[in-house]
């Protein structure tokens, strides 16, 4: 698969803040309207070490009210974890209503 990612592609620094700028909005409206539909969200990086996943999610809650939104950072599994199946790590973590 990744043997099909073109490259090439660039993106210079004013079109990339603009973009982020897009995103940080629509994000920030999304999770209001969630919150007032009473309705949870799970989003889910996955990625390998030192792949950008923390600087990805400090950009994209970076304008979100931190009284809306946890992050559970997971390692891989270890001790009783790795006894248990795969997901068990993420399913805990689940809201209740989630």
């Amino acid at each position: 698969m990744l043997e099909i990612i073109d490259l090439t592609q660039k993106l210079d620094k004013d079109e990339y803040t603009r973009q982020v700028d897009l995103y940080q909005t629509q994000i920030r409206l999304l999770g209001y309207h969630l919150y007032h539909q009473q309705r949870p969200c799970v989003i889910v990086f996955e990625g390998w070490d030192a792949a950008g996943k923390g600087g990805a999610i400090n950009r994209l809650t970076e304008r979100l009210d931190p009284r809306g939104y946890v992050v559970h950072p997971i390692a891989a599994p270890r001790g009783d974890d790795a006894d248990k199946h795969y997901l068990w790590r993420f399913w805990r973590r689940l809201p209740d209503r989630g």
